[in-house]
Order: C-alpha cells, then sequence, then structure tokens
C-alpha cells in the first residue's frame, strides 16, 4: 500500500507502468510542498534576510530538491534499462 491517500501523481499512474515513471509522479506530492515552505522559512532564518531574499531561498531549497529527484529517477531508469 504505497499510496493510501491519493495526494500524488503516483496514485493516478496505472499499475504495470514503468518504475522510473511511478518515481516521478509520486515525487510530485500535495503534502511535500508544505515541507518545502517550512524548508524556504529555515534556510532565510539562517542567512541574514536582508541579504538572502525569498526567492533565493526558493530557488536554493527547489533546486536542491530537484536534483535528488533527478539522481532517483535516473537510478530507477538505469535499473530498468539493466532488467
Amino acid at each position: 500500500m504505497e499510496n493510501p491517500v491519493a495526494a500524488n501523481l503516483g496514485a493516478l499512474v496505472p499499475d504495470g507502468s514503468a518504475k522510473w515513471l511511478e518515481k516521478l509522479a509520486s515525487a510530485i506530492d500535495a503534502f511535500s510542498f508544505l515541507g518545502d515552505g517550512a524548508d524556504w522559512n529555515w534556510v532565510c532564518s539562517i542567512y541574514n534576510p536582508k541579504k538572502l531574499k525569498t526567492g533565493s531561498a526558493i530557488g536554493i531549497c527547489s533546486g536542491v530538491w530537484a536534483a535528488y529527484e533527478v539522481v532517483r529517477v535516473g537510478i530507477s531508469f538505469i535499473f530498468l534499462l539493466i532488467h
């Protein structure tokens, strides 16, 4: 039971789809945006708010998240090619 609540796009992907597609769809989650907001607030509070603007904090956190998802989906895709 990986998607008990249809809070991410992974719940809409049909069974038997490619694993990389399931991973990519499950990365887009409604609740993860709440955590991202907390991360943005945390990054802004560590640095001087006058030097680091909210847009920069959003860019930093979103960039780190996107890089993580690219690596995670890429690993799934590589293992799909091997199998």
